[in-house]
């Protein structure tokens, strides 16, 4: 028997001895990884090895990571040989190459990932360098835009002039610039002019400086049209169309020779090269595409309210190049690098190895934590993190094996303190402070990954997000809709003061408490409603009031009294002629909406509210000076047609006290005429003007049309161990959650165990 032992053991070292190593490994397959280390014959002889977990300790470095389960990273040797080990303490070389070691030299490996991210099929060195890699530059073929255009605007006079940015300027009505960029990252000026040449119409110009292309002869200062065409509104503001269209090109015209003169429009029907975008510097670009809301899976937003126009959001697809400025690792191994342009992508993919028996695989001599596989450990199986019994890979951490236990003391030194801290107020409503427990949620910009902190002085960055003013993390929050919807999934808590509008709304009632004076005399002569100075001098007594149509305009209304007989008056409501689009009479004439008679009795109060017609009503649609709006005639003739493209108004209600039956309404009195109460339930669209933040975390805005309402919530996290959250490498108040911590809960503020939130304040600690 011991023979044939003695024969066993010198079969296996003579089959470990004789494995040829690789130097590479292909993803798909599972390799022998045998070497010609001493090592690695030991595996039947050397005490078995304890792979067992040790004890997780937090770091401040990306680059310290631990298996969490089962696995081993693959590392090589300087002269290519593979080896495996737990220990993830990995530093960047001494050469200054980038590549990926451990501290005693092994190169760590993995998958390269292709900016396309395609992963590589064969293992190599993985290298993070400053220099060595870059974002590649990418040309702008979609321009997006959310804007506001004014409804109010009168229809511009006059052809437009796109020879120059200036007389583009002077021959339109609104106008934005965005940055664009060429194949190899060259960056140049867009500019986009807005022209109002119909009711719910709008023109739009895409013109760049002719020195940008390098198909551009003309003289100095000239520019060129990229792209020009139409939007359409419907009744409401909002975008229903948008179409490349030649009507409103004049005095520009097709380019037809790929040779550009001033206020030339590119024509694509010329083809490569002439009829493309030819950037000076870069490859021609066949068409950009200008998003306006239109195309789809859209998030852009065009709208035609009644109120200054404005940009909210403008975006591109294109970039320049960027040099790598920092990166992270998931549990899957990617690794994801951040670059200066603002592109994220995942560069490798750390993969972990296997064993059938790893407890024999051999310590490499004059190592501690450095294996090789043999005969009896089996091969290795190499594919990625938790997959097939893997475990996962957690950054900033590392592991240590038999560590004494350290005192309480010594391990609360370690922890972080979340002890609350003192109040110091500000002048600032984004300065939050979180009374009580909790965690704000900030999203790291790069990686769109979330974290947590306290830290609550935010600011508002250029898009309008609320960003942490050190880091740049941006607050996480839940946005709520107009008809007060909560979302349901977090987002970037974004307060932009022109781009969050109201909607607005149509005039439909107009209210009046008012006092008609009973010792006035009975009008003497027929009521005249040619013009607001006739119907004034035919009447007792008159107000006025601002009323809105569908897209936000404002339209002055203006009501006469006439006292017709005792406790008897009538009402005439009555507007400028221009203010409607069916109105054909001379300039400055008045047309009535509606005319009707309110009764009192003895004591002076209103008994009786009915319509009624003094005025000539009109028979064809067609308004002239005086007529009144025939509630007779059929559809929208009957209507109240607001010009400027606004929707039609059906039917508008005058309550004087009968409609809303309050506990008050319009009395004859004899005391002076006068009103005491006058309103209506319309708006026109609104801008933020400012916002206040409740305990509960509501963001509340006021807008410039007065009205007010929620449109984010900030929630907080808790976690069952708030004393488990891992700080981020260079930060001082920015943490990730953890096995130790737990997963984090997130709701409302003040709610269950959660914290108030204070607005103008911040916490301050030792």
């Amino acid at each position: 028997m011991k023979f044939f032992a003695a024969i066993l053991i010198v079969s296996s070292f003579l089959l470990a001895g004789c494995g040829s190593s690789s130097d590479t490994l292909n993803k798909s397959e599972n390799q022998n990884l045998s070497n010609d280390s001493k090592s690695s014959v030991e595996g039947s002889s050397q005490p078995l090895a304890d792979f067992s977990e040790g004890k997780i300790v937090s770091t401040n470095r990306t680059l310290d990571l631990v298996i969490r389960g089962h696995g081993f990273f693959i590392v090589n040797s300087a002269s290519g040989e593979k080896y495996f080990t737990r220990s993830g303490s990995f530093i960047k070389d001494s050469l200054g190459t980038g590549v990926l070691t451990t501290r005693d030299g092994y190169y760590l490996q993995g998958y390269a990932i292709d900016e396309k991210g395609k992963v590589a099929a064969k293992l190599s060195n993985i290298q993070v360098t400053t220099l060595g890699l870059d974002s590649k530059a990418r040309a702008t073929t979609i321009l997006h835009y959310s804007v506001n255009l004014d409804a109010s605007q009168n229809t511009a006079g006059g052809p437009f002039d796109g020879s120059t940015l200036t007389n583009a300027a002077l021959t339109s009505q609104f106008n934005v610039s965005q940055t664009a960029y060429d194949s190899v990252g060259n960056a140049h000026e867009i500019h986009t002019f807005f022209r109002k040449v119909a009711a719910n119409t709008w023109s739009y110009h895409v013109l760049t400086e002719g020195s940008n292309l390098a198909n551009y002869a003309a003289v100095a200062g000239g520019s060129a049209i990229l792209q020009d065409g139409i939007l359409i509104f419907d009744s409401a503001g909002s975008l229903t169309d948008v179409t490349a269209e030649t009507t409103f090109r004049v005095p520009s015209h097709l380019n037809e020779s790929g040779i550009l003169a001033a206020g030339d429009l590119i024509n694509p029907e010329l083809g490569n090269p002439a009829g493309y975008i030819q950037w000076k510097g870069g490859s021609p670009i066949a068409e950009i595409n200008y998003d306006f809301g239109q195309m789809s899976g859209s998030t852009s937003r065009t709208t035609q309210f009644g109120i200054s126009s404005a940009a909210e959001l403008l975006a591109q697809d294109g970039r320049n190049s960027g040099n790598l400025m920092g990166f992270s690792i998931n549990k899957n191994g990617r690794i994801s690098a951040f670059f200066a342009n603002g592109v994220t992508q995942d560069i490798y993919e750390i993969p972990l190895a296997l064993f059938p028996n790893e407890e024999r695989l051999s310590l490499v001599q004059n190592s501690k934590d450095i294996y090789a596989e043999n005969q009896i450990s089996g091969s290795a199986s190499i594919a990625e993190s938790r997959s097939s019994g893997r475990g996962w890979i957690q950054s900033f951490a590392i592991e240590q094996k038999d560590t004494p236990k350290s005192s309480a003391s010594d391990l609360n030194a370690n922890l972080p303190d979340f002890s609350q801290g003192a109040f110091v107020n500000t002048t600032q409503p984004t300065d939050l402070a979180i009374q009580g427990s909790g965690f704000f949620a900030v999203n790291e910009p790069l990686s769109g990954s979330t974290y947590f902190t306290r830290a609550g002085a935010f600011v508002r960055d250029l898009a309008g997000q609320l960003v942490m003013q050190q880091s740049g993390y941006t607050l996480q929050g839940y946005a709520i809709d107009e008809e007060g919807k909560v979302a349901t999934k977090l987002t970037n808590v974004q307060v932009t003061t022109l781009g969050l509008a109201s909607k607005p709304i149509a005039t439909t009632t107009i209210h009046y408490l008012l006092n008609l004076d009973a010792s006035q005399p009975i009008a003497a002569v027929a009521f005249e409603t040619t013009s607001f100075t006739q119907a004034a001098a035919t009447s007792n007594f008159n107000t006025a009031i601002m009323v809105y149509d569908s897209l936000g305009n404002s339209r002055s209304v203006v009501t006469f009294f006439r006292k017709e007989a005792i406790n008897s008056w009538s009402y005439h409501v009555l507007t400028m002629g221009t203010n409607l689009i069916n109105y054909v009479g001379t300039p400055g004439g008045a047309v009535v909406l509606a005319e009707g008679t309110m009764t009192f009795n003895t004591s002076g109060s209103l008994v009786g509210v009915a319509p009624h017609h003094y005025s000539a009503l009109d028979l064809d649609a067609q308004l002239v000076a005086g007529e009144m709006i025939n509630p007779a005639l059929a559809g929208f003739r009957s209507e109240i047609q607001w010009a400027n493209g606004a929707a039609i108004v059906r039917e508008m209600a005058y309550d004087f006290g009968q409609i809303s039956q309050g506990t008050f309404s319009s009395t004859q009195f004899s005391a002076p005429l006068s009103v005491i109460v006058s309103s209506q339930n319309g708006r026109t669209a609104g801008y933020i003007t400012s916002i206040n933040i409740n305990p509960n975390g509501h963001i509340s805005a006021t807008f410039t049309n007065g009205s007010t309402r929620d449109i984010y919530e900030i929630p907080l996290a808790t976690f069952p161990n708030d004393e488990g959250l891992k700080l981020l490498e260079d930060s001082k108040n920015i943490y990730s959650q953890s096995l130790a911590s737990g997963r984090a809960s997130i709701g409302e503020a003040a709610t269950f165990d959660r914290g108030e939130i204070r607005s103008f304040s911040l916490e301050q600690k030792d």
